[in-house]
């Protein structure tokens, strides 16, 4: 079983009923259906994939300016900001919890996608070490537990949003550690989404922000576009009559200047006396 060809496994999330009544992931989430659910991970789930582009967490979360967030994370990457070193595809399993029983299968010999899976299926089997023995007899009994009377165990009290609130499953028969609740399931990934969740929301704002600023810039353009024609507009049309005008008025001074002028050579003539 451990050597499965890896281009037989399937991948991604395939939504249909009974299970997914919604259209896409983002009507499933906000409209969940009102079933029990529980669900959890182990400590390093797909920590050994190939990290992608992202796109899971982009669905997920709904977020929607994809390559702008993507660019963010990837500085905060390689500028050593992030406190985890978790897998884009294990973060956004991290990420993937609403109203249920959560868990995390904490054990550290066997914490990777499906490791668990041994407990309660049979696959993949291991040679179980002194503290795996106890998991195999706890971790299934969470499961018959829950399809039995709808609750995991009697202690274990369903996900609260900000709490985070979590069974850490784990055992070490050296120092007494059992499955335990915990507060603050995988803060620092939780933490740092929520974070890149309100940056989207703020570029979404300001991208809303500038178009307006532009649509208002291209009304003013246009309008004084459309000033500018109607004063061409306006100057074309009285340009013909302006000018008529201003000759009837040019004309009308000279026939009045001619006349004065004729009106004083009259009045000298008859100011000079005929002989001297």
């Amino acid at each position: 079983m451990e050597d499965e060809s890896k281009h037989l496994k399937p991948e991604g999330l395939v939504m249909t009923a009974p299970l997914f009544e919604a259209q896409d992931l983002q009507e499933f989430l906000t409209n969940p259906p009102l079933r029990l659910i529980i669900t959890g991970t182990t400590s390093k789930e797909l920590d050994t994939a190939d990290d992608s582009s992202g796109g899971y967490i982009m669905e997920l979360l709904g977020l929607k300016n994809s390559e702008m967030i993507m660019e963010r994370y990837r500085e905060d990457l390689s500028s050593k900001k992030l406190l985890f070193n978790h897998t884009l595809e294990t973060q956004a399993i991290f990420l993937s919890s609403y109203v249920v029983f959560l868990y995390s299968y904490a054990n550290a010999r066997h914490p990777a996608h499906t490791d668990d899976l041994s407990y309660i299926m049979g696959v993949h089997p291991f040679e179980h070490d002194a503290n795996e023995a106890v998991l195999a007899v706890v971790y299934p009994r969470f499961f018959v537990d829950f399809v039995k009377t709808g609750r995991p165990r009697r202690d274990w009290t369903p996900l609260q949003p900000y709490l985070d609130n979590y069974m850490n499953i784990d055992v070490d028969v050296d120092n007494g550690t059992m499955p335990h609740m915990e507060l603050h399931y995988e803060s620092q990934v939780v933490s740092y989404w929520r974070g890149l969740k309100k940056y989207d929301k703020q570029l979404s704002a300001l991208k809303k922000t500038v178009a307006i600023t532009h649509d208002v810039s291209m009304s003013n353009d246009s309008g004084a576009t459309a000033t500018s024609v109607n004063h061409s507009t306006i100057i074309e049309l009285f340009l013909p009559l302006f000018a008529v005008i201003v000759t009837v008025l040019l004309v009308g001074y000279l026939v009045r200047r001619r006349e004065r002028q004729k009106a004083n050579i009259m009045d000298e003539n008859e100011k000079t006396p005929l002989f001297s």
